[in-house]
């Protein structure tokens, strides 16, 4: 776990420090507490008590509704409605994929592990940095390369096991 958490530390890199320059220091530590938080509900999840995946999935996205709900109303105030065509896509994209990604997560967290999911999750600021270069146009920095590998190189140690049943 450590080698995967080393190789967001070197992807987001020396930039980090800058946090008074612009926004793109605070996008890096968004990017890097989302690995965080991912990795620690990965473990959550795993240690929770047993329920059905459906309901263990369902009780986490009320719970972080719930928590989010005040901080959304002091930033963006009540939301209106702006007509059916946009109003049912977001509750479509709200029901639909969001419900299903959290079971398919929750089924993944108790089939292969916690630590598979916190070691995947380390690809978040990896995948940051692909969808800007291939759709923004940005540089692919050197420290990509290299935090891909220890990345990588943590999710073989994490999973060694299971990888060694699985080719022989």
């Amino acid at each position: 776990m450590s080698l995967g958490f080393a190789g967001a530390l070197v992807l987001i890199g020396p930039g980090v420090i800058g946090l008074g320059a612009g926004m793109e220091g605070w996008g890096q530590l968004a990017c890097l507490a989302a690995t965080l938080a991912y990795a620690v509900s990965s473990i959550l999840t795993r240690r929770a008590p047993a329920m059905d995946s459906i309901t263990m999935a369902a009780m986490t996205l009320v719970v972080g509704a719930v928590v989010m709900m005040p901080l959304m109303l002091a930033v963006e105030g009540l939301p209106g409605w702006v007509g059916l065509g946009p109003g049912l896509a977001i509750l479509f994209l709200g029901f639909v994929p969001t419900a299903l990604a959290a079971l398919i997560r929750v089924f993944l967290i108790r089939s292969v592990g916690s630590v598979f999911m916190t070691l995947v999750n380390y690809q978040v600021p990896l995948w940051s940095v692909v969808f800007g270069w291939a759709i923004l146009g940005e540089d692919l920095p050197w420290r990509f390369f290299a935090a891909l590998g220890l990345i990588l190189a943590g999710l073989v140690i994490g999973q060694w096991a299971t990888l060694k049943r699985l080719f022989q």
